[in-house]
């Protein structure tokens, strides 16, 4: 409902300012920017790996583990 009450409130906004083509274009170049900017935000999940990555690195861990190479949760917080 917020999201309606805003574009409402937007639309009264631009109502009163429709008859001065500079502000016009001064609004449009600012919400052109937001738009950009908002895109530029947007990002890649951190993990980007396929199904048959994981499970090489989970094997791996697992072998790795069979062999005594892991860390205790002490020796861990230690290590931060």
């Amino acid at each position: 409902m917020a999201t309606m009450n805003l574009y409402a409130e937007l639309l009264s906004e631009l109502g009163t300012i429709g008859n001065d083509e500079s502000l016009l274009r001064k609004v449009l170049s600012a919400v052109k920017a937001l738009k950009k900017e908002k895109e530029a935000h947007h990002t890649e999940p951190p993990c980007c790996y396929t199904a048959e990555e994981i499970e090489q690195r989970a094997t791996a861990a697992i072998q790795r583990y069979a062999h005594g190479e892991y860390a205790t949760n002490d020796e861990m917080l230690q290590r931060v």
